[in-house]
């Protein structure tokens, strides 16, 4: 068996299929979620995925930043439009590992959450106006509200704070780092720019196909 970079799989399709086609492989994809229905990264794949005796698809979430179908995953029609189907069927089982038992098991490392709140307003799907003084307060409609306060100066604000207590962290412990995740390519460009305003030298690493990204990423790895 081997392992390999999707980037790499793009970056050499025959050469993979290939190996597919003279052995039998268990395909293991990892954090497939990445992987965009129809992108350069899902038609590399799909001859590996038909060619594998077993494919292992792994990740922690079943959806994507921007809200794109993830390549390989079973969807179903709710109200609510499509949703990832992780039922069981003749051919797929699901396993659930969630993180209360990977921290029991000692599988991954505890994180320390910091709370930061705010208000929000968003229009529900029956186009009314909705507003609650506190994200804690928005029950089932508290991710498109987060997804809404996050759209405005909030997400300065926040990016503000959290960039604080990284620098108090970093005065005793040189070596820390600090990493932002953004929903998207054009808002890790924005919080970029604010991370410039506030003095903090820092690159954009995406998860697309091109290769400037794939070589970007690269060369952050080096420097870890």
């Amino acid at each position: 068996g081997y392992a390999a970079t999707y980037q790499a799989i793009v970056a050499n399709q025959n050469l993979h299929a290939q190996e597919f086609q003279r052995n039998r492989y268990i395909l293991v994809l990892d954090e497939f979620h990445h992987v965009e229905e129809g992108g350069s990264w899902h038609k590399a794949l799909q001859p590996l995925v038909d060619k594998a005796v077993l494919v292992i698809m792994v990740t922690g979430t079943a959806q994507r930043g921007d809200k794109k179908a993830i390549a390989f995953m079973p969807y179903k029609k709710t109200s609510d439009g499509m949703t990832p189907d992780l039922s069981d069927n003749e051919d797929v089982r699901v396993i659930r590992y969630i993180r209360g038992e990977a921290l029991r098991e000692k599988a991954i490392v505890p994180l320390h959450f910091e709370w930061g709140d705010g208000d929000a307003k968003w229009v529900d799907e029956k186009g009314e106006l909705c507003s609650v003084e506190s994200l804690a307060e928005a029950g089932d409609y508290t991710n498109i509200a987060l997804s809404t306060a996050l759209k405005t100066g909030y997400a300065c604000q926040l990016l503000t704070q959290c960039t604080n207590n990284w620098k108090s962290y970093k005065e005793n412990n040189s070596r820390a780092k600090m990493l932002v995740l953004a929903p998207s390519i054009s808002t890790a460009k924005e919080y970029l720019k604010w991370l410039d305003d506030l003095g903090i030298k820092a690159v954009i690493a995406t998860s697309d196909d091109s290769k400037k990204s794939s070589n970007r990423n690269k060369k952050i790895q080096e420097t870890l």
